[in-house]
């Protein structure tokens, strides 16, 4: 499995990027089971589930975090990873961090720990490692439990990985 961090071209991930000056703009979860290469992802359309290389068609890798499960745990991720498939996209954590990030770049308001624009029942790209945190946490000691997923960016989430992996992903 790998968490792939991405960004593309299109308008409001230009502006994402732009307003907290990094390079990544989404995230999704890469699994390859029984030689079917998928991601699964939430997107403005929603938790979805697709061939990688239709993602990788419309998305740019900017880096990734491989964690070498076997087979057998990488299906059980694999399957916990489907809960956020067909779940509606969290337009309003967005809209929230957008707004924080242009108060933080212009006017050096520090970003928030707490999302207040999220709704718990839908997803943000970056709350994609809701359904496996619990295996993130067991095999690598990386803890996601106590932060608000939804107030962080794709590129504070893989450097809070980079930093905390002890165990040599």
């Amino acid at each position: 499995m790998e968490i792939v961090f991405t960004t593309n071209e299109k308008f409001w991930s230009r502006v994402f990027r732009y307003m907290v000056g990094e390079p990544a703009s989404h995230m999704c979860l890469r699994f390859n089971i029984e030689g079917f290469d998928f991601s699964v992802d939430c997107s403005t359309s929603g938790g979805r589930l697709m061939p990688w290389d239709n993602f990788s068609d419309s998305n740019r890798s900017i880096s990734k975090v491989v964690f070498d499960y076997d087979d057998e745990l990488e299906k059980i991720l694999f399957e916990k990873a489907l809960y956020v498939v067909g779940k509606s996209y969290d337009m309003g954590a967005y809209r929230y961090g957008l707004w924080r990030a242009i108060l933080k770049k212009f006017f050096h308001v520090p970003y928030p720990k707490i999302n207040l624009g999220s709704d718990p029942k839908k997803f943000a790209c970056t709350e994609i490692i809701c359904p496996i945190q619990e295996l993130i946490e067991s095999e690598f000691g990386i803890s996601f439990s106590h932060l608000d997923l939804s107030a962080m960016s794709p590129w504070m989430i893989y450097q809070k990985i980079s930093s905390e992996a002890a165990n040599g992903i």
